[in-house]
């Protein structure tokens, strides 16, 4: 895809463009699946408060269709965005309700990777004992569910805070 080939402007022409059909042809599914990629497509490119338009417009679609798989995951990438904002408040709001909707799911995958999240910005905003707790749990879900990917970033996650507690003393 443009996208893996780093040709972000051209990965965001063909997302608009596939959100325009899924308009046309009346798919909620097609357009809330749109809106979040081109979410993350222009999260990559830095332009964080388009992403985050993108994400809160998936998430209405999901809301009201009633699909909370969907919900959660936006949720999540929702407070990704808002964290990469400089948004705390708002990236911990939408950060806990995908958790707890995750839990609620019984979603492992997801919930690892949002207590992930939540380590970073817990981290970010200097609450490291917290930051700390959440890496670990997202270590032990990646560990429980086998997902290699997210258990590396858990790790990496860990070593930055403890970076960043060693800075502090």
């Amino acid at each position: 895809t443009y996208w893996m080939m780093g040709e972000l402007e051209l990965a965001a022409d063909h997302g608009r463009a596939a959100l325009d059909l899924s308009r046309q042809v009346g798919s909620v599914s097609g357009q809330s699946s749109n809106l979040g990629k081109l979410g993350a497509i222009y999260r990559a490119m830095g332009r964080l408060q388009d992403a985050a338009a993108q994400h809160e417009q998936a998430l209405r679609l999901e809301r009201e269709a009633g699909n909370r798989v969907n919900e959660s995951y936006n949720l999540r990438y929702l407070g990704e965005t808002y964290h990469a904002l400089g948004r705390p408040r708002e990236a911990r709001e939408s950060l806990d309700r995908a958790l707890a909707l995750l839990e609620h799911l019984h979603d492992r995958n997801g919930q690892g990777e949002t207590c992930n999240a939540l380590a970073a910005l817990h981290r970010d905003t200097g609450d490291l004992d917290r930051a700390l707790d959440r890496a670990r749990t997202a270590l032990g879900l990646a560990r429980e569910t086998g997902e290699r990917r997210l258990e590396a970033e858990a790790i990496t996650t860990m070593a930055s805070i403890r970076l960043r507690r060693a800075e502090h003393t």
